[in-house]
């Protein structure tokens, strides 16, 4: 993370530090709307696709959440923000994202509807330890395309939590077919079984097409998730050239000692590519010195090649053509 951000996030807090009390009294006398601008202002200077929401807290009274919203590439964000944040009190706790909450009645525009009657069906897909789920609710019969994304999001971030929606929820659709589908006690419990279920190594094998043309085969973990890492912002690929005659067992042996070594330092595996050489391609967060290992490991030999680069939204994984 810079540090411009870093000292935005220090400028937040000292803001807060100051206005916290006044915010929680605002609450109570339903004033909150004279904060709005300053505390958009501050949580956008940090990066402006951040959101952020005042509720009812779990252990505290009141509860500031500022959240990524989904956004990949500004994930680590929220985190970073929440390791500065004062210790919880009596009157106020932090998230870096939204909690499951009371499936209560929800008003948005000319629409209202009670959210404990969105009914689902759903489908596992195990390969990437997802649900995709259509949801339906009466009220939403008029609803634009649009609202209805809005809606079928707010019932599953109430339902799951925000981090929970992102984990275990694949394609979410809103057909009208979906009214004979189960309550959302059924879709939590599925939810749940998929997460007792789920085992984050799922490798699968697709043939592709490599960025400068080359068909090749990718072997890549379906179940690894962005969600799961916030701080894993760097993409690093390590070449291994392919030797003839190859002396046997050393193209495996190569590729455990740099799978071992990366993993010592937080990285994880997201694909193996093979076409005239072989290309492991890892995640990790720079900071546990992931980047400077393998250069060094690399540096040994001369049938190796080392890129590393940020890519905090995980774009590799379209490039490679797989399915994120």
């Amino acid at each position: 993370m810079s540090g411009r951000r870093r000292s935005r996030i220090v400028a937040f807090w000292d803001w807060w530090s100051a206005h916290s009390d006044a915010i929680a009294a605002a609450i109570s006398g339903g004033t909150t709307d004279r904060w709005v601008p300053d505390l958009t202002t501050l949580v956008h200077a940090i990066d402006r696709g951040l959101a952020w929401e005042l509720m009812p807290g779990t252990e505290s009274a009141h509860c500031l959440v500022v959240t990524a919203e989904g956004k990949d590439e500004i994930l680590e964000l929220p985190e970073e923000w929440l390791v500065s944040a004062p210790a919880p009190d009596l009157l106020w706790e932090y998230r870096s994202a939204r909690p499951a909450g009371r499936l209560d009645r929800l008003t948005v525009g000319r629409f209202g509807f009670d959210l404990g009657g969105v009914r689902a069906r759903w489908v596992r897909d195990d390969d990437r330890e997802l649900l995709d789920v259509d949801l339906w609710h009466p009220a939403w019969a008029r609803a634009s395309p649009g609202q209805l994304n809005l809606f079928s999001q707010i019932f599953l971030d109430r339902l799951l939590g925000e981090v929970d929606k992102r984990r275990w929820i694949g394609v979410v659709d809103t057909p009208a077919a979906a009214g004979d589908g189960l309550d959302p006690a059924s879709l939590r419990a599925a939810v749940a079984g998929m997460a007792e279920d789920a085992t984050r190594q799922k490798w699968l094998t697709i043939t592709s097409r490599s960025v400068d043309g080359r068909d090749c085969l990718v072997t890549y973990n379906g179940a690894l998730k962005r969600i799961d890492h916030p701080h894993a912002t760097w993409h690093i690929v390590i070449e291994i050239e392919r030797r003839d005659p190859e002396p046997e067992g050393s193209q495996s042996r190569l590729t455990g000692d740099i799978v071992a070594l990366l993993e010592g330092h937080h990285g994880r595996l997201a694909a193996i590519v093979d076409a005239d050489r072989t290309s492991l391609h890892f995640v990790l967060d720079p900071i546990h010195g992931g980047v400077a290992a393998a250069m060094q490991w690399a540096h040994a030999r001369q049938d190796t090649r080392v890129d590393a680069h940020a890519d905090p939204a995980w774009h590799f994984r379209r490039d490679l053509g797989v399915v994120g």
